[in-house]
């Protein structure tokens, strides 16, 4: 049996270390999961990779109903992600042309797809898992195709900006793919890449780590991840205690390994990950401040959301009738 803090001899993907150290053995439901630390660039993921045909059928077939709990995403589910839309929108859509082109990889049920076209925006996405995209196009009416972001994309038009949002986590090799989203930025494109942060943290140490996060970042190793990938930071949009990190890059000759990784990543992460303890940890004056204010969101909902739904159904379908 391995255990917390015995090496691992598999290298690391982002900087080719061997060997990774067990930084636990459980996920958050307490299932049998190794997760591994890197202790040259301190990035943090499952000890072993799945492959890529693993991915592909557990995020065809299993991912929405085991972590969401439905294939077909509730009324309140749509509420939540279009309030996410809204809010994206409003942080980048200032930093932007009229009618430049959005597109969002990963685009889930399509809500913020369809929040940027309905703002004026040319906005288009992928998204993997079929019962969602077939909800994005049907009910929402927003452009997405059932494809991975490691596909080929549809046309040939660059983006202005691109949209990354609780996706890298689930990667299984975040700079290759950053690679290829790179690739599909205009030259002067921006990529906003939005995960939960490991140094906050996002949930006590025993919540933390679960088999659909292949990796867990903070934002030194993203910001390597990045790097590599040949994309620099234009700008941190997220403080160090917030439970997720939010950064915008824009393409950059890719810097090399060595050039990248933070020395010091590997410290702070276990000290990180280690320093609060179930009291602790819910005792926090900002998680007692979040679960507030979601309960509130949360009863609201319950009660409005399928009206609203509806209302949105029919707003939408207005807008694509000729005339």
């Amino acid at each position: 049996m391995t255990l917390p803090g015995e090496p691992i001899e598999s290298p690391c993907t982002l900087c080719a270390d061997a060997p990774r150290q067990i930084l636990s053995a459980r996920d958050r439901r307490g299932a049998p999961l190794l997760t591994a630390i890197c202790r040259r660039c301190g990035l943090v993921s499952h000890a072993d990779i799945p492959t890529e045909e693993a991915l592909r059928a557990f995020y065809a077939q299993r991912y929405r109903a085991e972590y969401h709990g439905e294939v077909t995403p509730s009324p309140k589910r749509v509420r939540r992600a279009w309030r996410q839309g809204e809010r994206l929108l409003a942080r980048l859509g200032p930093r932007l042309a009229p009618g430049a082109r959005v597109h969002e990889f990963g685009a889930g049920i399509g809500c913020t797809v369809k929040v940027f076209e309905r703002a004026g925006f040319d906005a288009t996405g992928v998204e993997p898992g079929l019962g969602f995209q077939r909800f994005a196009e049907a009910r929402l009416r927003a452009r997405v195709r059932c494809a991975t972001l490691d596909e080929p994309a549809a046309d040939d038009h660059p983006a202005d900006l691109g949209l990354l949002v609780h996706v890298i986590e689930h990667l299984r090799d975040p700079v290759a793919s950053l690679e290829t989203i790179r690739d599909r930025l205009a030259p002067d494109g921006l990529l906003y890449v939005e995960c939960p942060n490991l140094e906050a943290p996002f949930a006590r140490f025993g919540r933390m780590f679960h088999e659909a996060h292949i990796y867990n970042f903070t934002a030194a190793t993203l910001d390597a991840a990045a790097a590599v990938a040949g994309l620099s930071l234009a700008e941190p949009m997220s403080g160090p205690r917030d439970e997720n990190l939010a950064r915008l890059y824009r393409p950059a000759a890719p810097a090399a390994v060595e050039d990248a990784i933070d020395p010091g990543a590997y410290a702070r992460t276990t000290h990180a990950v280690r320093r609060l303890n179930v009291v602790t940890y819910h005792l926090r004056p900002r998680y007692l401040r979040t679960r507030a204010r979601k309960i509130g969101e949360r009863a609201t909902e319950a009660a409005t959301a399928r009206r609203w739904l509806a209302r949105l159904e029919r707003a939408v379908a207005a807008d694509a009738a000729p005339g």
